[in-house]
């Protein structure tokens, strides 16, 4: 494996234990950003660039969810659930968001807040259902844990 010139090599960082707990703290990153998106861009805009505002907030997530991806892939796919859900839904869904906002056809004024927030919500509430399914299977690992070293799960 050839390393850039002047780039040291980096170890992995990512540890297969732990991806589920990682992949959960990175969404709420990624809904963070969000978040921003919408209530400044996108629910009330106040700006007259707010469309311009709300495209750079898409490139934002896209570029952190490319980094995400970069980082799967140097840790050999290690959380394969989380790159599967990174690529094949989240980054499919974004897409389409963004290119709602660069369609020339449709003016961003003449949209309904709805149908400015409705994508990115829709992505929004994906992310936290997988953030919730996430937060349920490590509850549950550590019920079966407790429950097999003789604790009564109370």
């Amino acid at each position: 494996e050839a390393v850039c010139e002047g780039e040291p090599d980096r170890p992995s960082v990512i540890n297969k234990d732990t991806c589920k707990l990682d992949e959960y703290d990175k969404i709420g990153d990624y809904v963070e950003k969000i978040d921003d998106i919408i209530q400044e861009s996108l629910f009330k805009p106040k700006e007259e660039n707010a469309k311009i505002n709300a495209q750079l907030g898409f490139l934002d997530v896209k570029k952190m969810f490319d980094e995400r991806v970069e980082e799967l892939f140097n840790a050999n796919v290690e959380c394969k659930d989380e790159l599967k859900t990174l690529k094949e839904e989240w980054m499919k869904k974004l897409n389409i968001c963004m290119a709602q906002f660069m369609n020339t056809r449709r003016s961003f004024d003449d949209m309904s807040r709805m149908e400015r927030i409705q994508c990115t919500k829709d992505l929004r509430g994906a992310m936290e259902s997988r953030r919730a399914d996430l937060l349920k299977e490590e509850l549950d690992t550590l019920e079966d844990t407790v429950g097999a070293t003789g604790g009564d799960g109370n």
